[in-house]
């Protein structure tokens, strides 16, 4: 994880992750107690993984380990009890903070890789017991240096207050370096010289820089610096010989984009991000109606649809270069009538759910997942059931009912394919709850017949409840006299170093006969300190059943309209998230309703 060729991205995302892995620890009273890098896994993707939790405490029982010196409070170094703190786990964070980005040991300069003599650890452990501790440059790393001596100081109140500053740092440092970089195209850095890439990856835009000094400058790969089915933007830091820092930038810009729709064939386009572009590659035959497409939770050359009829089906392919279907390969039957939506589970289980016939299965797919296995018929139990959507949450799966306004609770019943209903959280009278997303311990509904967003605590499962906190309409201004609103679709993407602040975006559709030519809005709400509307962009589309953000960071939303001619078109975040800015927009095919984004 230190080695001097490890980007400066992905540093900064193995950062994020680890400390929203110790606060999901701390939220459940586990301190990790042995937190240190080694403890910290590279998967084959370069996503991390936390290990090593033995002697883990937890509710406050002892531990039965600790961390290496250097990741321990100077306090509990002879401690007894072995009782630690949560506290203990964010000194060993900033440990953890300062081997990444300094790549030496505190209180030493020599890199990790360079071995040191007994003498010079003794020098050291005294230096450390006295209270001692190194600090990361200011100048480079003004905000994450902050962080690291907040947490060596035990400043933070909370862990979530800690991966907040975490979050933010990350981002302000990852905008500082690229910066510098952009910098130097028009002279603004004098230390440095620009060079031009070889070519190897898509657009001329790919550069690095390098001192002056600095006699063998090796070139950025394809190293991805964060877990994607796509090439992303690569920001690499090291030091080269002379001492100094060496920046090198590469843009990867191209992105394959599936789409479905009510026909009788998934499209998919080329965005190129450089060129602001979108571009139709392929429509590949399917059955009637693949209004909802998803992918396979670990291989994305599968692909599942609906076929939306009153006698749904559920297929399954395989995806070719730019985007090209194969297939259907497997088949079968949904068990009911207009199947609206499908998800893959991270079980590999495929849901999908019967909109007018209020029923849906979860089918298993192991061992071949191209091929459906049996599954028992869920039916849920309301005079008026029509179930929109699944959501995997912990060993639960989550259906709201439009029909029966309510969110009911299911657990897998013993085997995959047997599922039962445990429980339900009821939404308000005549709402129609559609779609829902969970961040933190905060439900979001998504009410199409109200047309409101609300935000209330996760009630505990089967049947715990949980007020209403905040019910806010996702209708723009308008003096629209036979204007008919129906809420569409919800999405919060994860928090990342760009944009470390989270935001509901929420689409509308007017289904009336007065339309605005400025087409329906996605609504953007701010989500603490509670829910706020803060935007409402005009995207020229009509009725946005669905939209899904890609690319770099979630930078990217694409979003089409069921009925009107606005085509499909891709809108970048702006404003930290509060905007969006339409970028590329393909009018070719006039309607699509939901979205994947890869790289094919």
């Amino acid at each position: 994880m230190t080695h001097l060729t490890v980007s400066l991205g992905l540093r900064l995302r193995w950062i994020t992750l680890l400390a929203e892995g110790i606060a999901y620890m701390h939220s459940k009273d586990v301190v990790w107690c042995d937190c240190k890098l080694p403890s910290v896994l590279v998967t084959a993707d370069l996503d991390v993984m936390l290990c090593d939790f033995g002697g883990s405490s937890s509710d406050g029982c002892p531990a039965s380990i600790g961390p290496p010196i250097f990741y321990m409070l100077p306090s509990q170094l002879d401690n007894p009890t072995w009782r630690f703190p949560p506290n203990q786990d964010k000194v060993a964070f900033s440990t953890s903070i300062f081997l990444l980005l300094a790549r030496r040991w505190p209180l030493r300069s020599k890199f990790l890789e360079e071995h040191s003599t007994w003498e010079e650890m003794q020098q050291v452990e005294h230096k450390y017991r006295q209270g001692g501790f190194d600090a990361l440059s200011p100048e480079a790393y003004p905000e994450l240096a902050q962080v690291a001596q907040k947490c060596w100081r035990d400043e933070y109140t909370s862990t979530e207050d800690m991966l907040r500053d975490v979050c933010k740092g990350c981002a302000a440092t990852l905008k500082e370096y690229e910066q510098r970089a952009r910098a130097q195209l028009y002279g603004d850095i004098s230390p440095w010289t620009v060079q031009q890439a070889p070519k190897g990856l898509r657009g001329s835009g790919r550069l690095f820089l390098s001192d002056t000094e600095t006699t063998n400058v090796k070139v950025a790969t394809g190293e991805s610096p964060c877990r994607s089915r796509y090439p992303r933007r690569m920001t690499q830091l090291s030091r080269p010989l002379s001492g100094r820092f060496e920046l090198r930038v590469a843009t990867m810009v191209n992105f394959t984009i599936l789409a479905g729709g009510y026909a009788t064939f998934v499209a998919s386009y080329l965005f190129d991000t450089d060129a602001s572009s979108l571009t139709l590659l392929n429509q590949s035959p399917t059955g009637s109606n693949p209004s909802w497409i998803t992918l396979h939770p670990t291989n994305s050359s599968i692909l599942y649809a609906v076929n939306e009829n009153s006698a749904g089906e559920l297929q399954s392919y395989t995806v070719g270069p730019q985007g090209a279907l194969t297939g259907p390969v497997g088949q079968t039957s949904s068990g009911g009538d207009s199947p609206a939506f499908t998800v893959a589970l991270k079980t590999g289980q495929v849901a999908i759910m019967n909109y007018n016939s209020g029923n849906g299965f979860i089918l298993p797919t192991t061992p071949d997942p191209l091929h459906f296995g049996s599954a028992s018929l869920i039916t849920f139990p309301a005079s008026v059931s029509h179930p929109h959507m699944v959501l995997e949450h912990g060993n639960e799966v989550l259906v709201p009912d439009l029909g029966a306004d309510k969110i009911w609770r299911l657990t897998e019943d013993g085997s995959p394919g047997k599922w039962a209903i445990r429980g339900e959280i009821p939404q308000p009278s005549g709402s129609g709850p559609r779609h829902i997303a969970i961040f933190e311990d905060t439900l979001y509904t998504l009410h199409e017949l109200a047309s409101t967003v609300t935000a209330q605590h996760m009630p505990a499962a089967p049947n715990g409840t949980s007020t209403i906190l905040t019910q806010l309409s996702t209708v723009p201004p308008n003096n629209l006299t036979g204007a008919t609103w129906q809420a569409g679709e919800i999405l919060i993407p994860a928090p990342n170093v760009k944009f470390p602040t989270p935001y509901v975006y929420a689409s509308n559709r007017n289904t009336g006969s007065t339309i605005d030519p400025r087409g329906d809005t996605v609504a953007i709400f701010a989500t603490r300190p509670e829910l706020k509307l803060v935007a409402q962009v005009y995207t020229g589309l009509d009725q946005i059943r669905g939209m899904e953000f890609g690319g770099e960071n979630d930078e990217y939303l694409v979003a089409s309209g069921v009925v009107g001619s606005g085509g499909v078109v891709v809108f970048r975040r702006t404003e930290g998230g509060t905007g969006l800015v339409e970028v590329a927009r393909n009018t070719q095919i006039p309607n699509r309703t939901s979205f994947l984004w890869g790289s094919w």
